[in-house]
């Protein structure tokens, strides 16, 4: 909520590209879930914590947006609800998987596979991008 106003001001004054944001955000993801990996301590942790916050907050309100703007009139609802849907999975499922992964392994698993997962998406999301040459 206190960072969406300054990705806003950022946004309008230097002209974002909304694909780069969401890659911007992937790239805080891979930060923050790969220095979990690392983490020992509290103060790491808690900065571990926000660096994921800021690819939040700059990457999931954007990308509804990028679907609007890739959707037909006709086709926009259909869309919106796929991205909503994914969200909802992604909430309703993660915890039970992560919980399943630190019972099974460990954390460090956890956070590398999340790492890995990341990088992977990131890197399918250019490659697509490069191809429709969007």
């Amino acid at each position: 909520m206190i960072g969406q106003p300054l990705i806003n001001y950022l946004e309008l004054h230097f002209e974002i590209n909304g694909y780069h944001k969401v890659y911007g955000g992937f790239l805080l993801f891979i930060l923050g879930f790969g220095s979990l990996i690392f983490a020992k301590d509290y103060p790491h942790f808690i900065l571990s914590m926000v660096i994921v916050t800021l690819g939040e907050v700059i990457a999931f309100p954007t990308i509804p947006a990028l679907v609007a703007s890739l959707s037909s009139e006709a086709e926009k609802g259909k869309y919106q609800g796929f991205v909503s849907i994914s969200a909802s999975l992604g909430h309703a499922i993660g915890p039970l998987l992560g919980g399943v992964v630190i019972e099974f392994a460990s954390y460090e698993v956890l956070f590398e596979g999340l790492t890995f997962l990341i990088v992977i998406a990131g890197v399918l999301s250019m490659i697509i991008t490069w191809f429709k040459k969007i």
